[in-house]
């Protein structure tokens, strides 16, 4: 890490992801129409976000929670007006975890997010 980076890292209090961890992250910022629906897509998903996702939901290292969106704040005045429903786990998954994983990243940008939907069957 540079000293310009260690620099950054020691003064800002608002810095929760390090220079060099950041470009990790490809952002990409696409929207795309399945059927009558919208998705955005803010980052690619590649073998990084993989890892980290896998970090934060499967061993509960909850502290990452607030890596996804914290970039990304401007978000949380566009997400108001619309209603966000997250992708369901399973029971089971959800005990063993403690939480669920998309409504806390999304806490983070002050977002209430639905969990309407729930599994019948293992996929």
């Amino acid at each position: 890490m540079s000293e310009i980076r260690n620099f950054d890292i020691f003064f800002y209090n608002d810095l929760i992801v390090c220079p060099d961890c950041m470009k990790n992250f490809k952002v990409h910022k696409q929207t795309y129409r399945i059927k009558e629906t919208f998705m955005y897509v803010l980052y690619e998903y590649d073998e990084f976000l993989e890892r980290l996702f896998f970090q934060y939901k499967e061993q509960r290292d909850i502290v990452l929670k607030d890596v996804f969106l914290n970039s990304h704040k401007y978000l949380s005045k566009t997400f108001k007006h619309y209603c966000v429903c997250s992708l369901c786990s399973s029971d089971a998954k959800r005990m063993e975890r403690g939480f669920e994983p998309v409504v806390n990243i999304y806490a983070t940008l002050g977002v209430f997010v639905h969990s309407p939907f729930y599994k019948k069957e293992k996929a």
